[in-house]
């Protein structure tokens, strides 16, 4: 989580709820909604966060969280 938080600037419940399917790889974006403001966002991956990226295993599922912890831990509040 720290790198998102790093690399992007964003809040740590948008960080900590992000999955797979709001990374577009190919385009290297950060796609998602903020929960605070509901605006859309679309932010590039860093060089740096790429490179930690590509040492993730890809989930089966897109839909999987990307901090499995952390986001359980925020869909309570």
């Amino acid at each position: 989580m720290i790198p998102f938080g790093l690399y992007t600037g964003q809040r740590l419940a948008d960080v900590a709820t992000l999955r797979w399917d709001n990374l577009d790889l190919a385009k290297d974006e950060i796609r998602f909604t903020t929960r605070k403001t509901g605006r859309p966002m679309i932010l590039p991956i860093a060089k740096s966060l790429r490179k930690y990226l590509d040492t993730l295993p890809p989930p089966s599922d897109p839909d999987t969280p990307l901090h499995p912890r952390a986001s359980s831990a925020f869909a309570l509040a």
